[in-house]
């Protein structure tokens, strides 16, 4: 079988800031069905290779302005991006148009068996397009989309059309995928009541995995003469993802500050972003001890993790723009850790959260800093047994997620 996926999000190089859950998770579909044929199609950038083979995945990127630096919308993020600098959209049509033609015409690209398309705007559109011209070429493009946040939502809100597009997306995937049951019962909507039943079907809710077992392997290689020693705590409090608005980390700053009124809260940050200027400049104006500190290979993150107490989510929905479920979040749950979440994280959307809300502090009203304060003490003020007992709990509820397992629940509900 030959798979292609199909992303506006891809690490360009090593130690790149963009999140690689799509690599991840083509990865272990490689892992798991060796015989099939694995290839990522992503946007070009100047700084990444244009082909290159990853563990056995295949990734090609595809240039979409020239000349070659111009090349800004899609990394590190293409909303946001077109957020800070609209002129950026002049290059969407071009990065679509070029995409489409890659699908059709790259002799690598062509018949393939399967199209994973991550988000909807714009790569829904983009295999929905190849997937009508393919069919006046009588080879028809089979795909499948993965909506992870809010697109399907933007793309809705198109005048007159938007709507209709989005219905006739859905209509022709194989399989959708939502990350969570609200973004399935947002698509579910769009459809009249008499179709609504057979487009339920083929809606499935399945977040993204995690790759642990590869962190802990390469955690284990390099303190193999320690392993039964306990790592110092080096931060209170830990933050992973994208330094942008949605994140909320502004917010967890302000509760930090709050909280030293009683003592000294160490707090680490581990991620780039359009915002990160702005927290530095924060951190200096409010004279808290948090340390930025960029992005973070795998061996890093799991250092990060066992070095750290406790993790904080403190998403926010900006505009209409929301989380789907952060797979830095599913990460810390898989890690045993202790975590203080916002409801914007979606964490409620879980199957498993009846078995987690005992283990998870969940701040309901995203933003409001004195919640977020009195929800981060409770949890350093746990005891140290309390704390390892909740580990286990979550280690054990967390399994599922682990990619080497997950990955098999996809290929269930694609049939394969």
């Amino acid at each position: 079988m030959k798979v292609l996926f199909l992303t506006t999000t891809l690490p360009r190089y090593p130690g790149d800031g963009q999140s690689p859950f799509v690599l991840e998770q083509a990865q272990a579909w490689k892992t798991a069905r060796p015989a099939d044929e694995v290839i990522i199609l992503a946007p070009d950038d100047s700084s990444a290779k244009k082909k290159e083979t990853l563990d056995g995945v295949v990734v090609f990127r595809y240039q979409f302005f020239w000349p070659r630096s111009l090349q800004r919308l899609p990394y590190p993020a293409l909303l946001p991006n077109v957020r800070k600098n609209p002129l950026l959209l002049i290059q969407l049509p071009f990065l679509m148009l070029s995409a489409v033609c890659n699908l059709l015409f790259k002799k690598e690209l062509k018949n393939a068996d399967l199209v994973y398309a991550h988000w909807i705007v714009p790569n829904g559109l983009v295999v929905y397009i190849a997937h009508l011209a393919s069919r006046i070429a009588h080879r028809k493009i089979k795909y499948v989309i993965h909506n992870h946040s809010s697109d399907l939502r933007l793309l809705t809100k198109i005048p007159l059309i938007g709507k209709s597009i989005a219905r006739s997306i859905i209509r022709n995937a194989e399989v959708f995928f939502c990350v969570n049951s609200q973004l399935k019962q947002e698509a579910v909507s769009l459809f009249e009541k008499k179709e609504q039943g057979l487009i339920e079907k083929k809606i499935v809710v399945l977040p993204m995995g995690v790759t642990m077992e590869k962190l802990k392997n390469q955690i284990d290689k390099s303190t193999n003469q320690a392993q039964n020693q306990k790592f110092k705590v080096k931060y209170d409090i830990g933050f992973i993802g994208r330094l942008t608005e949605k994140k909320g980390v502004n917010k967890l700053l302000d509760a930090v500050k709050l909280l030293e009124k009683d003592k000294e809260v160490r707090i680490g940050i581990a991620g780039t972003g359009e915002e990160e200027q702005d927290i530095r400049d924060k951190i200096k104006e409010l004279r808290i001890n948090a340390t930025l500190i960029g992005q973070i290979d795998n061996t890093e993150k799991q250092k990060f993790f066992q070095e750290t107490k406790l993790f904080v989510f403190p998403s926010l929905s900006i505009n209409g723009d929301i989380e789907g479920i952060p797979v830095s979040l599913l990460e810390a749950l898989c890690q045993g850790k202790q975590v203080v979440v916002s409801g914007a994280t979606n964490i409620e959307l879980l199957p498993e959260w009846k078995r987690l809300m005992g283990n998870v502090a969940l701040c309901s009203n995203p933003g409001d800093v004195k919640e977020l304060a009195l929800a981060i003490k409770s949890v350093l003020e746990l005891p140290r047994r309390e704390m390892n007992k909740r580990a286990l709990d979550l280690q054990e509820v967390m399994k599922r997620y682990e990619w080497s397992s997950l990955i098999r629940e996809y290929f269930l509900s694609l049939g394969i």
